[in-house]
């Protein structure tokens, strides 16, 4: 039983790692996007006066935006 209990901590802490990492990610991405192109974005996916979230402004930017890699 205590088996069972370790397990499920377990795996409740590494999806709050999982939730934490994805958070910090989609932070860098806005954070460093120019905010022109934030903005530009934000107007292109927002319908019927429903507001993108962060999370998917950072997905469609790293979809469809050239990105300079060094």
């Amino acid at each position: 039983m205590k088996a069972v209990i370790y397990f499920i901590v377990f795996i409740a802490a590494l999806a709050a790692l999982g939730i934490a990492g994805e958070s910090d990610r989609v932070n860098q991405i806005i954070y460093t996007m120019p905010r022109e192109t934030y903005y530009e974005i934000f107007d292109s996916l927002t319908v019927h006066g429903q507001r993108p979230s962060d999370r998917e402004i950072a997905d469609f930017y790293m979809r469809n935006y050239d990105h300079a890699r060094d």
